[in-house]
C-alpha cells in the first residue's frame, strides 16, 4: 500500500523550510511560507506520522520530502474546464516516484503513485470505448494548423445554430477566420488549445492565405469562390466535436542541469469518449489526431507512470 500524506499548502511551505537547496522542478519551490504554522496545522503533521512532536520530520516523510526537493523529472495530466480542475503530477528521482494530487486547496502525496486507483479515476474521465466516431490524422504546419482549427470552430457553431432553427453556413472568408482565430479564448474553441500549447501571439490576416493553401493541397478543405470551407473528414470533424466536455493537458519535465528544464506537453479536447482529439507539436509541425476513450486512458496511464523508475518501483512494493 503507497504512504499517503494530505497536506495544505502553508503545510508544504513550512515543510519545505527543512530542504534548502531545491531545484526548478521540486514544487517545493513553488511555496514559501506566508503565515506562522498554526496548532491545527502543527497537531495534523503529528497525527500523519509526518513530523514528531520536536518537530524534526520522521524518517519515512524525510524520504519522500528529499525526493520532492530534488526531483530529477515529472509528468503532469490536468483536466480543465470541469468544474473542480483534476492536477496529478508524478515526480521522480533514481528509483523513488511519488505522485502529487491537488484538489480543493489540499495535496494528496503517495509514496509511490497509486496506479490502480488512479487508472480507475481517470477512467471516470475517459471511459473505455475503443470506438471513434471520425478517423482522422494529419501533420500540419503551425499556421495551417490554426486555420483548419478556426475553420472547424466556425464550422461548429454554424452547426450549432443550426440547430436553432437557422441556415448553416458552410464557408468562410479569411476575414471570418482570423477573427475566429483572435476571438478563441475559451476552452469551448479548438483553436484555443492550439493557441495553449505552441503560444499567443498576434494573428494578421496575411498570414491566412498560405494555410489555406496548405490544406486545400492536403484535400482538408475546398474553395467555394473566396471562401473556403472543410471537406470529407474534416467536415465530419466539426459534426462530431460540437460541444467540448473537457480538455486533458499532459506535460513532461525534465531537468537538465541546474538551470535548464527539458519540457514537452500536448492537449486533448474530449467531446464525449468517441468524439477526442490529440493536439501535439511535433517538430516543426503540429499532430492532429481522433482516439478512443481507451486509447486516451492508456496514453494518460503511461504519461503518469511510464516511467521505468515508477514502474520498478511500484512493481517492487507489491
Amino acid at each position: 500500500m503507497p504512504t499517503v500524506f494530505r497536506v495544505t499548502p502553508n503545510q508544504l511551505a513550512w515543510l519545505g523550510q527543512a530542504f534548502p537547496e531545491k531545484n526548478l522542478i521540486s514544487p517545493l519551490a513553488a511555496f514559501t511560507q506566508q503565515t506562522a504554522l498554526s496548532e491545527e496545522d502543527a497537531s495534523d503533521l503529528i497525527r500523519q506520522g509526518i513530523v514528531a512532536p520536536d518537530g524534526t520530520i520522521q524518517p519515512t516523510a524525510l524520504a519522500v520530502f528529499q525526493l520532492l526537493a530534488g526531483a530529477e523529472g515529472f509528468s503532469r495530466m490536468r483536466i480543465l474546464g470541469v468544474t473542480a480542475p483534476v492536477d496529478k503530477v508524478v515526480f521522480y528521482k533514481g528509483e523513488m516516484a511519488c505522485s502529487v494530487d491537488s484538489s480543493q486547496g489540499r495535496f494528496t502525496i503517495s509514496y509511490p503513485p497509486d496506479i490502480k486507483e488512479s487508472t480507475l479515476t481517470l477512467e471516470e474521465f475517459t471511459g473505455s470505448s475503443r470506438l471513434i466516431n471520425i478517423p482522422f490524422q494529419a501533420q500540419l504546419a503551425p499556421n495551417s494548423a490554426m486555420v483548419f482549427l478556426a475553420l472547424l470552430d466556425l464550422q461548429r457553431r454554424a452547426n450549432l445554430l443550426a440547430l436553432a432553427g437557422e441556415n448553416p453556413k458552410m464557408a468562410f472568408g479569411t476575414a471570418e477566420i482570423t477573427e475566429m482565430i483572435r476571438r478563441a479564448k475559451k476552452w469551448s474553441w479548438l483553436a484555443y488549445a492550439l493557441h495553449q500549447l505552441v503560444g499567443e501571439r498576434p494573428w494578421p490576416e496575411e498570414e491566412v492565405p498560405s494555410a489555406l493553401r496548405e490544406l486545400l493541397k492536403k484535400g482538408l478543405i475546398a474553395a467555394a469562390g473566396e471562401n473556403f470551407g472543410l471537406v470529407g473528414a474534416a467536415w465530419g470533424l466539426a459534426q462530431e466535436l460540437l460541444l467540448p466536455e473537457y480538455v486533458f493537458n499532459i506535460a513532461y519535465g525534465r531537468l537538465l542541469s541546474p538551470r535548464t528544464i527539458e519540457h514537452s506537453q500536448a492537449y486533448v479536447v474530449y467531446c464525449g469518449m468517441h468524439n477526442i482529439l490529440y493536439l501535439e507539436a511535433v517538430g516543426d509541425s503540429i499532430s492532429l489526431e481522433t482516439m478512443a476513450g481507451s486509447d486516451l486512458l492508456m496514453m494518460l496511464r503511461r504519461a503518469l507512470f511510464g516511467n521505468p523508475a515508477i514502474e520498478g518501483l511500484v512493481a517492487s512494493r507489491k
